[in-house]
């Protein structure tokens, strides 16, 4: 497809990762090789459905994604809406011969305009940071340390810290954590010119100088359409991040793929239909943001007709012309743009089961958590770095503890 296409593609893709009802996603503040065992990154490689791609709260379209193959994506368009007063002008014609030549009525006015250069598929980017979105490959109830949730209060439960790295932005998933694009925008040194009048009346050639034909137009140079938010319409989340291996607590809140949630999952979608997420430490289920933008009109003296002609005689019916000096006071403003960013639309379940802890198992008064395989290994791992790194430490300390000890017994010998 080439650069100069404008193709809009939405794109309903099932999202068959898992064998499970429904993908648990959750965000990642590492990198691809540091992703947990059971997790998957779905946002690293091109062809991952979170590439790149805003998360959307939308349960009725399930799985839709939407991005522009010209420019992936960002883009807008505003069209010019205009508004002005009759012509400023008007001289009066009092003598002479039907001739029917074509005039501007002195009532006319413009009713659109152009822009110049025109403010078609500009690229706006909203601020973001980024990070992976990552899941589940089963029905996990314990969280590995890392993995980042949202939650349901701005108090982060036990296990958890808040995590603030991404405040004041939007939620993108990516393959590493990015920050980029702005709050708002404008658009600078706009030329607008009219269209051709509105009110034409056949003309008499008289005695007077010059008028406006029907064809004429008019300008306004250089004119500044000013700063506009362009933040999408979004929900204020608070995120967590797992600081000690533990359960899934109540209140945590997680985006799925799928309409059908584990047990103990309720759906928290209610009232933010085709919202964004924000990252906000302080403020929970608190909206912002708009779906469409347009920016302050701008508001002028146009330039006077640009095309006229004289008139030399005038029949029984003269009257008002528009002279040829004549302008319009016009407001010019811009159509709504669309905010919509390249996005995924998923849904949100907040965990309001019973927290399901790790099975106690008693060998001789031993209580023994039964933990999953894969965190057994780990901690295994990590005993055996450690008695290396305590082997290493207790032979330097032994070795340095001999060598001082055979240095003093060498001092004495030698003095006695």
């Amino acid at each position: 497809m080439g650069k100069g296409a404008n193709l809009v593609v939405l794109l309903i893709i099932p999202f068959l990762l898992i064998n499970s009802a429904s993908a648990i996603l959750f965000l990642w503040n590492g990198t691809n090789s540091t992703v947990p065992e059971n997790f998957t990154c779905v946002s690293c490689y091109y062809t991952d459905p979170f590439y790149e791609m805003y998360p959307r709260i939308n349960t009725t379209r399930i799985n839709e994604s939407f991005y522009d193959l010209a420019d992936f994506p960002y883009l807008h368009s505003h069209t010019a809406r205009i508004n002005m007063t009759y012509s400023s002008a008007n001289v009066t014609a009092s003598f002479g011969s039907v001739n029917g030549f074509n005039r501007a009525s002195s009532g006319h006015i413009h009713t659109s305009a152009t822009l110049s250069p025109a403010i078609n598929n500009i690229k706006i980017v909203p601020y973001t940071k980024s990070l992976l979105v990552i899941y589940a490959r089963d029905n996990i109830t314990y969280l590995p340390v890392g993995v980042i949730a949202f939650f349901n209060s701005t108090v982060a439960p036990e296990n958890f810290s808040l995590f603030t790295d991404n405040d004041g932005s939007l939620i993108m998933g990516n393959l590493t954590k990015t920050t980029f694009g702005n709050f708002t925008h404008s658009h600078m040194n706009i030329n607008i010119t009219t269209s051709n009048p509105n009110a034409l009346a056949n003309g008499e050639i008289g005695l007077k100088a010059s008028v406006s034909l029907t064809t004429h137009k008019h300008s306004l140079y250089n004119q500044n359409f000013t700063l506009e938010s362009h933040i999408p319409a979004f929900v204020n989340m608070p995120l967590i991040i797992v600081v000690n291996y533990t359960y899934i607590p109540k209140g945590v809140i997680a985006m799925f793929d799928s309409n059908s949630f584990p047990s103990g999952w309720v759906n928290a979608t209610s009232g933010l239909q085709n919202r964004f997420i924000w990252a906000n430490s302080t403020s929970f289920n608190t909206t912002g943001g708009n779906f469409t933008h347009t920016h302050p009109s701008v508001y002028g003296v146009t330039t006077t007709s640009s095309l006229n002609d004289n008139l030399l005689f005038c029949g029984p019916f003269c009257g008002n012309w528009p002279s040829s000096g004549h302008t319009h006071i016009a407001t010019v403003g811009l159509s709504n743009a669309s905010n919509l960013p390249p996005y995924r639309n998923v849904a949100i379940a907040v965990f309001n089961g019973t927290p399901i802890i790790p099975p106690v198992i008693e060998y001789n008064r031993t209580v023994v958590f039964d933990w999953p395989s894969w965190y057994v290994k780990e901690q295994r791992e990590k005993q055996r770095m450690t008695s290396i790194y305590l082997f290493i430490g207790y032979t330097i300390f032994l070795s340095v503890g001999f060598l001082m000890i055979w240095r003093q017994y060498r001092r004495k010998k030698l003095y006695n």
